[in-house]
Protein backbone atom coordinates (compact mmCIF):
# COMPACT_ATOMS: atom_id res chain seq x y z
CA UNK A 1 0.00 0.00 0.00
CA UNK A 2 2.87 2.68 0.40
CA UNK A 3 2.79 3.44 -3.66
CA UNK A 4 -0.71 4.60 -2.80
CA UNK A 5 -0.34 8.89 -2.69
CA UNK A 6 -2.21 8.93 0.36
CA UNK A 7 -2.31 13.07 0.16
CA UNK A 8 -5.39 14.28 2.48
CA UNK A 9 -4.59 17.79 1.36
CA UNK A 10 -5.41 17.07 -2.25
CA UNK A 11 -9.23 16.39 -0.60
CA UNK A 12 -11.28 19.37 -0.12
CA UNK A 13 -11.95 20.12 3.45
CA UNK A 14 -15.61 18.55 3.17
CA UNK A 15 -14.09 15.61 1.55
CA UNK A 16 -11.51 15.44 4.64
CA UNK A 17 -14.24 15.91 7.14
CA UNK A 18 -15.92 13.11 5.75
CA UNK A 19 -13.10 11.16 5.54
CA UNK A 20 -12.35 11.78 9.55
CA UNK A 21 -15.72 11.07 10.96
CA UNK A 22 -15.75 7.57 9.27
CA UNK A 23 -12.19 6.86 10.95
CA UNK A 24 -13.09 8.01 14.60
CA UNK A 25 -16.10 6.43 14.44
CA UNK A 26 -13.99 2.96 13.15
CA UNK A 27 -16.38 2.62 10.08
CA UNK A 28 -19.49 2.15 12.48
CA UNK A 29 -21.42 4.84 10.70
CA UNK A 30 -20.89 6.81 7.84
CA UNK A 31 -23.13 8.56 5.95
CA UNK A 32 -21.96 11.33 3.79
CA UNK A 33 -24.37 13.15 2.05
CA UNK A 34 -23.32 15.49 -0.44
CA UNK A 35 -24.45 17.50 -3.68
CA UNK A 36 -23.30 15.83 -7.22
CA UNK A 37 -20.16 17.02 -7.86
CA UNK A 38 -18.73 17.60 -4.53
CA UNK A 39 -16.20 14.47 -4.55
CA UNK A 40 -18.04 11.52 -2.71
CA UNK A 41 -16.42 8.94 -4.87
CA UNK A 42 -12.97 10.46 -3.82
CA UNK A 43 -14.23 10.47 -0.34
CA UNK A 44 -15.43 6.50 -0.73
CA UNK A 45 -12.20 5.55 -2.41
CA UNK A 46 -10.61 7.11 0.60
CA UNK A 47 -12.44 5.45 3.01
CA UNK A 48 -11.71 1.77 0.95
CA UNK A 49 -7.89 2.68 1.12
CA UNK A 50 -8.20 3.71 4.98
CA UNK A 51 -10.56 0.34 5.91
CA UNK A 52 -7.97 -2.03 4.24
CA UNK A 53 -4.88 -0.28 6.01
CA UNK A 54 -6.71 -1.82 9.40
CA UNK A 55 -8.43 -4.53 8.27
CA UNK A 56 -6.45 -6.00 5.58
CA UNK A 57 -8.46 -9.41 5.47
CA UNK A 58 -12.00 -7.40 5.23
CA UNK A 59 -14.11 -7.70 2.15
CA UNK A 60 -15.66 -4.64 0.47
CA UNK A 61 -19.32 -4.37 -1.11
CA UNK A 62 -19.27 -1.16 -3.56
CA UNK A 63 -22.71 -0.69 -4.69
CA UNK A 64 -24.67 1.91 -6.61
CA UNK A 65 -27.73 2.79 -8.06
CA UNK A 66 -26.91 3.38 -11.56
CA UNK A 67 -24.18 1.20 -14.31
CA UNK A 68 -22.94 4.38 -15.77
CA UNK A 69 -21.69 6.18 -12.67
CA UNK A 70 -19.51 2.44 -11.64
CA UNK A 71 -18.49 2.28 -14.78
CA UNK A 72 -16.92 5.54 -14.55
CA UNK A 73 -15.55 5.29 -11.18
CA UNK A 74 -13.85 2.30 -12.07
CA UNK A 75 -12.26 2.65 -15.85
CA UNK A 76 -9.13 2.08 -16.00
CA UNK A 77 -7.96 5.73 -17.15
CA UNK A 78 -9.94 7.32 -14.33
CA UNK A 79 -8.45 4.85 -11.30
CA UNK A 80 -4.70 5.06 -13.16
CA UNK A 81 -5.24 9.35 -13.36
CA UNK A 82 -6.61 9.12 -9.38
CA UNK A 83 -4.01 6.95 -8.43
CA UNK A 84 -5.63 4.21 -7.17
CA UNK A 85 -4.44 1.03 -8.76
CA UNK A 86 -2.16 0.35 -5.66
CA UNK A 87 -5.02 -0.28 -3.89
CA UNK A 88 -6.99 -2.05 -5.79
CA UNK A 89 -4.18 -4.43 -6.29
CA UNK A 90 -4.80 -5.43 -2.74
CA UNK A 91 -8.45 -7.42 -3.55
CA UNK A 92 -9.62 -9.69 -5.88
CA UNK A 93 -11.48 -7.23 -7.43
CA UNK A 94 -15.05 -8.99 -8.59
CA UNK A 95 -16.69 -6.24 -11.70
CA UNK A 96 -20.09 -7.53 -11.85
CA UNK A 97 -21.82 -4.01 -13.56
CA UNK A 98 -21.05 -5.67 -17.25
CA UNK A 99 -20.64 -8.77 -16.71
CA UNK A 100 -23.46 -9.96 -15.66
CA UNK A 101 -23.29 -14.30 -14.92
CA UNK A 102 -26.06 -15.65 -13.53
CA UNK A 103 -24.11 -17.35 -10.09
CA UNK A 104 -22.15 -14.36 -9.69
CA UNK A 105 -22.61 -15.08 -5.95
CA UNK A 106 -20.31 -17.93 -5.98
CA UNK A 107 -17.23 -15.92 -7.21
CA UNK A 108 -17.54 -13.90 -3.57
CA UNK A 109 -18.21 -17.29 -2.17
CA UNK A 110 -14.62 -18.94 -3.62
CA UNK A 111 -12.81 -15.30 -3.40
CA UNK A 112 -10.80 -17.03 -0.22
CA UNK A 113 -9.46 -19.67 -3.33
CA UNK A 114 -7.29 -15.99 -4.65
CA UNK A 115 -5.90 -15.41 -0.79
CA UNK A 116 -6.40 -11.39 -0.76
CA UNK A 117 -10.14 -9.80 0.28
CA UNK A 118 -12.58 -9.69 -2.63
CA UNK A 119 -13.74 -5.93 -3.15
CA UNK A 120 -17.04 -6.45 -5.12
CA UNK A 121 -18.24 -3.78 -7.55
CA UNK A 122 -22.56 -4.43 -8.08
CA UNK A 123 -25.25 -1.54 -9.27
CA UNK A 124 -28.00 -2.52 -6.63
CA UNK A 125 -30.71 -3.77 -8.93
CA UNK A 126 -28.76 -6.61 -10.38
CA UNK A 127 -27.26 -7.10 -6.68
CA UNK A 128 -31.11 -7.54 -5.79
CA UNK A 129 -32.65 -8.87 -8.98
CA UNK A 130 -34.07 -12.58 -7.44
CA UNK A 131 -32.99 -12.03 -4.07
CA UNK A 132 -29.78 -13.66 -5.17
CA UNK A 133 -27.38 -11.53 -2.92
CA UNK A 134 -29.03 -14.04 -0.23
CA UNK A 135 -27.05 -16.92 -1.48
CA UNK A 136 -23.26 -15.14 -0.48
CA UNK A 137 -21.82 -16.85 2.46
CA UNK A 138 -18.89 -14.94 2.39
CA UNK A 139 -18.13 -12.14 5.19
CA UNK A 140 -19.08 -8.58 3.87
CA UNK A 141 -17.28 -6.13 6.10
CA UNK A 142 -17.61 -3.08 4.81
CA UNK A 143 -20.78 -1.54 2.30
CA UNK A 144 -19.97 1.65 0.16
CA UNK A 145 -23.45 2.62 -1.42
CA UNK A 146 -22.58 5.58 -4.04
Amino acid sequence: MTTFNYDKSLLRKNQRDALEISLKNDFKTGIHFHATGAGKSWIAMYLLYEFHIRYPKANILWICERKDILIQQFSRNVIKDRNFSPILKHFNVLDFVELKKDDWYQSLNCSTFWGKPFLCIINRAFLTNRDKYKNIKTPIHLVIHD
